[in-house]
């Protein structure tokens, strides 16, 4: 229970830090790798957590696509679909995180 409890308070304080700093970066997201061996020891994580991830992992790659388009292709017109990509990321991470709170209580 301890161990559980400790796990989703780390995770809770890097998601944080990750979704709700001003410049974001791909980089950031590695951070959640250190809590994949963590949360595979809970059977509950491994059934709840498979959609949410796949969600997440889809709108963070819309994000990066669109980004790319705009900051390294020069694609100026992208402003507005890159910040719909933004809002859908940030949904699918405080989706992910309720999915995974959910299932560590």
């Amino acid at each position: 229970q301890n161990k559980e409890s400790l796990t989703k308070h780390m995770l809770l304080t890097t998601m944080c830090f990750v979704h709700l700093n001003k410049v974001s970066t791909a980089q950031y997201f590695t951070w959640y790798l250190v809590f994949v061996p963590l949360l595979m020891e809970v059977p509950r994580a491994r059934t709840v957590l498979v959609k949410p991830l796949l969600l997440y992992l889809a709108t963070m790659s819309l994000w990066l696509g669109v980004a790319y388009l705009l900051e390294f292709q020069g694609m100026s017109h992208l402003f507005l679909p890159l910040h719909a990509a933004s809002l859908l990321f940030q949904g699918a991470a405080l989706y992910c995180a309720m999915r995974l709170f959910t299932c560590l209580s």
